[in-house]
């Protein structure tokens, strides 16, 4: 968290966040206001049960001063779009499973 008190902060030291920056990998440091929203947008490709404590904690003081994080969104088919809702698992004519959006 010594980071945090120099007002920047070096992704290296927590392997999430450096994981979601693959399009900054030469950034050493960020400011905290960057990480929050990286946090934010890419939180679909964070593995919580790798994160190291440090880490942790840094997500929940992203949270307490700039606002959510994890914000979960579940999508479902209606009319021909994905739109945010509950997911509707129904079987196809292959007898796969169908309720998510392919990526």
């Amino acid at each position: 968290m010594d980071d945090l008190l120099a007002g920047m902060i070096r992704p290296a030291r927590f392997p999430e966040l450096h994981f979601i920056m693959w399009d900054q990998r030469d950034t050493p440091m960020i400011t905290p206001e960057l990480a929050q929203a990286l946090y934010r947008d890419r939180w679909s490709y964070v593995h919580e049960h790798r994160m190291l404590p440090n880490e942790a904690a840094l997500v929940d003081h992203l949270k307490r001063k700039f606002g959510a994080i994890r914000e979960q969104r579940n999508w479902r088919r209606a009319r021909g779009a994905w739109v945010p809702g509950k997911p509707i698992f129904c079987r196809g004519p292959q007898g796969k499973t169908r309720g998510y959006p392919s990526a």
